[in-house]
């Protein structure tokens, strides 16, 4: 038996893996199911399930029971419905206007009928929520940077362009323009936003309000949110004071304040959310981390939930329908990855996530998962959105994620150098901030031919009868070429890497297996693993470079194999 030094962290992995102990420090029972909060955003279900309706019967009886109790019965725990975006929202408001789209638009439909009959959409909503034992939360998009004619701003944009926000990091894709933005330097941008909560608060009974950061994350100039970090702790501070007040009006305990932020500290400090502060003045109660529309296996959730600790704020990592762009086919014109019908692939996120600590998981555009993204109201009653609804049960329980197959997968979030893997690998996220892409670039010669590739899988893999196995592409090796893997400094065999020569129309790769068991298995560790790849070169194989990307772990469970997560 091979020994080498990570063989401690494989003691330290079986204890941690024993029944309420847990990888990165959370103390709860194994049993304990983690809690699930829906948020229904802007292109959302509820909407479509009521587009062209002028029947109000009809469209109580879809919010209540096609909408609300079909969540609660899926095992969703909160809900937010984005009530508020680009300074007009749903609801009675003097202070805003009507959140209508165009009638091409689908997801925004015209409540009127309701109200002519006495009915508020937003009551009837809040009202079966309590019923249903369901948390109803209004989400506001702080700063959408939609700018087409789907997605009309309210008139104290239209009409405050010296409040607009200059130096938008994020680029505009072909055809599409982002924007318009406002600076939450101001005071009078934050105060007709507090307006508006006031307003709502007082004409509402809901049990919060979600402050969604990430559609999209900037309220400050680009490199300006940390010097202007104590205007947003003030907002904040003042946003829960209105909810306090909202509380003794309507007899409640206390109101809930959520926000849905960048999933790295790093990021939350570079934009201005001084999230440690928020937590131990009790100014807010969960925190979600999330991308913008990215399901990401890799983001530090222990950072959130070390830095929250003894502040009683809770951690909710957010899954999305989407997982970033794959290099096959993306570099014959490709496409996101799609990962709405990939139960595999979110068990492996939440799997991460609990290990981390995590108090449950949001789900962030699941509505997508329905049939054409939901463009249709048949679209919620097809077999793929029940099945999708089926899943949120069993993604509360970490023993049943446990018993399913996994699929971790590694692919770039954006890609460097407008999202080609021509340069180094480092690119910019929509934060602004650096990112590390998982795609390598092996040059040809003696420097730049070794490549690393970071993941994190934070489970025991070794365990018997489990099936595991590791996967990669490489583009532009040729046949007299080879490569030679480690994985966690420890050496893969040539004899059990398998390669196959593959294509995609005009693209040619080879892909990269093998199985991951007995020594290999040992070199796991739960907080991060580093595959190397070093380029072996033919002298005679030419100039050029490969590009290694697509990791992938597949981690298949047969009867009597699996064991409860942490």
């Amino acid at each position: 038996m091979v020994c080498n030094k990570f063989l401690l962290w494989r003691c330290i992995l079986m204890f941690l893996c024993l029944p309420g102990v847990v990888v990165f420090g959370d103390s709860r029972e194994e049993t304990t199911e983690r809690r699930i909060l829906y948020n229904n955003d802007d292109c959302n279900w509820f909407g479509m399930l009521c587009y062209g309706e002028t029947d109000p019967a009809r469209m109580k009886h879809l919010l209540e029971e096609e909408f609300v109790d079909r969540l609660a019965e899926s095992g969703v725990d909160t809900l937010s419905v984005c009530l508020w975006d680009r300074f007009r929202s749903v609801g009675r408001s003097h202070i805003t206007e009507y959140l209508v789209g165009p009638d091409s638009y689908r997801f925004f439909p015209d409540w009127q009928p309701l109200y002519d009959a006495g009915m508020d959409p937003i009551a009837i909503m809040s009202n079966r929520c309590r019923q249903q034992g369901v948390e109803f939360m209004v989400g506001m998009r702080m700063n959408d940077r939609h700018d087409d004619e789907r997605f009309p701003k309210g008139s104290f944009i239209v009409n405050n362009p010296q409040w607009h926000l200059k130096g938008d990091p994020t680029p505009a894709g072909p055809g599409r323009k982002f924007g318009t933005r406002v600076d939450y330097t101001h005071d009078a941008v934050r105060q007709e936003v507090l307006d508006w909560i006031e307003e709502f608060l007082e004409t509402y009974d809901v049990d919060g309000i979600e402050l969604d950061y990430m559609r999209a994350c900037h309220m400050f100039a680009p490199g300006t949110g940390a010097e202007n970090a104590h205007k947003l702790t003030e907002f904040t501070r003042r946003t829960r004071e209105l909810l306090d007040q909202a509380a003794k009006q309507h007899g409640r305990h206390r109101l809930q304040l959520g926000v849905r932020v960048p999933p790295s500290l790093r990021d939350c400090q570079f934009l201005g959310f001084a999230l440690k502060s928020w937590a131990m003045q009790k100014l807010v109660d969960y925190v979600c981390t999330s991308y913008y529309v990215r399901t990401d296996l890799n983001i530090p959730v222990e950072e959130f939930v070390h830095l929250l600790t003894d502040t009683g704020c809770k951690v909710y990592p957010t899954i999305h329908p989407s997982a970033g762009f794959q290099s096959v086919p993306f570099l014959d014109g490709g496409t996101k990855v799609d990962i709405a019908g990939d139960l595999a692939i979110y068990r492996a996120a939440v799997s991460n996530y609990y290990a981390a600590g995590a108090d449950g998981i949001q789900t962030y555009n699941y509505q997508h998962l329905a049939e054409n993204h939901g463009t249709r109201a048949e679209d919620y009653s097809g077999e793929q959105f029940r099945n999708a609804l089926s899943w949120i049960r069993e993604l509360r329980d970490p023993k049943s994620v446990a018993r399913g197959n996994r699929r971790y997968i590694f692919f770039p979030l954006w890609w460097p150098s407008e999202r080609t893997p021509d340069g180094p690998p480092e690119a910019k996220n929509e934060c602004g901030c650096s990112y590390q892409s998982p795609v390598v670039r092996l040059e040809r010669g003696e420097v730049g031919n070794t490549g690393r590739l970071n993941f994190r899988i934070a489970e025991e893999l070794g365990m018997s009868g489990r099936q595991v196995e590791l996967r990669f592409k490489a583009i532009g090796l040729r046949d007299a070429e080879s490569v030679a893997v480690t994985l966690n400094q420890f050496p893969v065999r040539e004899d059990i890497l398998s390669r196959t020569a593959d294509r995609f129309n005009e693209l040619h790769f080879a892909t990269f297996t093998f199985p991951i068991e007995g020594e290999l298995a040992d070199q796991f560790v739960a907080s991060g693993n580093q595959l190397e790849i070093r380029l072996v070169s033919d002298s005679d194989a030419g100039e050029g470079d490969v590009t290694v990307a697509d990791l992938e772990v597949l981690v298949h469970e047969t009867p009597g194999s699996s064991k409860a997560p942490n």
